[in-house]
């Protein structure tokens, strides 16, 4: 994992390298006795958590490094995210450059991740956010032009 920082005028850039990951939608399920419960990210016996959870704690690892300070106010949220190109973007005739991505997941569905991630350590609650643009990218070919990431910017108002 790899953090830019930019602290001006209550401004943070943070950048988690790594494919960006939705949170699963919620499951309900019914109990033996008949009761209804809800499952939130789903966790097969003997197997790890949803990637989302991974994905999430990252997020929240490099904010927390970045000591970046609970705000009370309203809050900008702006983020793009880098996925792998894949192999039928990959012929001579492709442009080099980043392409945008238009299949799942949905940026929406990684929004609500990040909104969550944040929530506690960069503001109280995600209903402070106001204003962000979302953006979803594949990586452009050549090398050095961008890895698998999600590039998140902050801005206190």
């Amino acid at each position: 994992m790899k953090t830019l920082e930019i602290e001006e005028n209550n401004k943070y850039i943070i950048q988690v390298l790594g494919v960006p990951v939705a949170m699963p939608r919620p499951r309900r399920v019914k109990t033996k006795a008949g009761n209804m419960i809800t499952i939130s990210a789903p966790k097969p016996k003997g197997k790890p958590a949803h990637p989302a959870v991974q994905f999430k704690s990252d997020i929240r690892t490099e904010a927390q490094r970045l000591k970046i300070p609970l705000h009370d106010g309203p809050v900008k949220l702006t983020w793009d995210a880098y996925f792998p190109r894949p192999k039928r973007l990959l012929r001579k005739n492709d442009p080099a450059l980043p392409m945008p991505h238009t299949i799942r997941p949905d940026r929406d569905n990684i929004d609500k991740t990040i909104l969550d991630a944040l929530t506690g350590i960069a503001y109280r609650d995600d209903n402070q956010v106001f204003f962000g643009t979302i953006s979803k990218w594949y990586c452009g070919i050549t090398a050095g032009i961008c890895r698998p990431c999600v590039i998140i910017e902050l801005e206190f108002l």
